[in-house]
């Protein structure tokens, strides 16, 4: 039984970092939400980037997404705001 998921990537070079983890989504069904199964998740991956001489582990987070925000700062994230920035390309 899945009860949530995570998606990564791993760069080899960002910001002076010479290994960094990008945490793409990070993602519990709604019905086993405030159960601790992504601060679980956050655990695994911290076990992950140690494991691989990864020395960051980055998060887009959305600035209205206060349960994300709370997760990631839990976690010891350093949580900053964030911008968009996109470009439609027409005929």
């Amino acid at each position: 039984m899945q009860f949530g998921y995570v998606a990564t990537q791993t760069i080899p070079y960002m910001r002076g970092h010479d290994k960094i983890l990008w945490i793409e989504y990070i993602v519990t069904k709604e019905k086993y939400r405030q159960q601790g199964i992504a601060t679980v998740l956050i655990k695994r991956l911290k076990d992950y980037a140690k494991g691989h001489r990864i020395d960051s582990i980055y998060a887009t987070i959305n600035p209205d997404n206060t349960a994300s925000i709370e997760l990631h700062e839990k976690a010891g994230f350093n949580v900053k705001n964030w911008k968009i920035a996109s470009l439609r390309i027409e005929d």
